[in-house]
């Protein structure tokens, strides 16, 4: 069901989630530190951040994934975002997963998913007397993001694990 708010902020998709950028410290402590000021958002070369409705910092992947390449941890002056506290760990802890809006599942061949996956994440099984689904690993996923974009119907959701 899509609610008001979903309508007027042009979020139709009720199966989405989300989350803030990836070195993000546990979400009360996040948002306890983080002060808006946008450095994070402002240096995404990728440009997936952007505000939620309280300012805060969120992933959307409609315009790309991301590389991880850590700049807005680096100019976190809070702290709410640290490099630190995931040494050794990924970065975020968020996983693809394929929803029932896959196409494959309606009987259409589409491997769209798979080829956007630079960690060979997504691989598909072949079902008895239908066509093969899309399963992610979640050993291999990242949570990068880029199997969202390379759907064509939206599919694939990038949710906290």
């Amino acid at each position: 069901m899509v609610s008001r708010r979903q309508l007027i902020q042009g979020t139709l998709s009720s199966h989405r989630e989300s989350f803030y950028p990836p070195w993000s410290l546990p979400a009360e402590r996040f948002v306890e530190l983080c002060s808006r000021c946008d450095d994070c958002i402002n240096s995404c070369p990728q440009h997936i951040l952007k505000k939620n409705a309280q300012g805060y910092p969120v992933v959307d992947y409609t315009r790309a994934g991301c590389t991880f390449c850590a700049k807005c941890a680096e100019v976190c002056k809070t702290g709410s975002l640290s490099l630190m506290a995931y040494i050794g760990a990924e970065p975020w802890p968020v996983k693809a997963v394929v929803t029932e809006f896959c196409v494959n599942y309606q009987g259409t061949v589409c491997q769209m998913c798979a080829s956007g996956c630079a960690q060979n994440a997504i691989r598909f099984v072949v079902q008895t007397g239908s066509i093969a689904v899309a399963e992610v690993d979640p050993e291999l996923c990242n949570g990068c993001g880029d199997c969202y974009r390379s759907c064509p119907k939206q599919a694939i959701d990038i949710k906290p694990v």
